[in-house]
């Protein structure tokens, strides 16, 4: 099977999110940042590719479909909730970074947060393994992961291309 990566990988360019590329000059903070209205459309239309692409990549019976989807729909509602903690760390150090009070205080504060979420989203990736593996084989489960890691790599690549180099 051909992985299906064009409808995330539009939705990521359509919102603006991929602009760097190897060896361009280094991408500093947009001017203004995203209204939470347009930020959370932004989420919502990365989520619904983010399900077309792993429907697209994992083929599954309709007995594992039944089971599957609601549990994988849950699974993304807790990482998105640590998803939306993680972009607001990234959107206070965008607005610092803008406005020029960037401390050392804050940058020890944020890294922290953004360590902590990391850890948070590690654990439960790890504590969902087992919810996985009662509704999907083990090699199914495998792609689960698999996907989650390349589209998670796809996102956190858009973002940080936004983001300037901290100073």
């Amino acid at each position: 099977m051909v992985p299906q990566w064009k409808p995330l990988a539009l939705a990521v360019a359509l919102a603006g999110l991929a602009r760097a590329a190897p060896g361009a000059e280094p991408v500093t903070a947009p001017a203004t940042a995203l209204s939470a209205e347009a930020a959370d459309a932004t989420r919502f239309r990365l989520e619904a590719e983010r399900r077309k692409v792993v429907a697209a990549n994992l083929s599954l019976t309709p007995d594992e479909a039944s089971a599957f989807w609601p549990t994988y729909d849950e699974y993304r509602a807790r990482m998105h909730a640590l998803d939306v903690r993680h972009l607001a760390v990234l959107e206070r150090y965008a607005e610092a970074s803008r406005n020029g009070t960037w401390t050392d205080s804050q940058a020890t504060s944020m890294l922290d947060e953004l360590l902590a979420t990391g850890t948070e989203r590690a654990t439960t990736r790890k504590d969902w393994r087992e919810r996985f593996a009662s509704v999907l084989p083990p090699r199914k489960v495998v792609a689960v992961y698999q996907l989650e890691n390349r589209l998670d790599a796809v996102v956190t690549l858009g973002v940080a291309s936004q983001l300037p180099l901290a100073q």
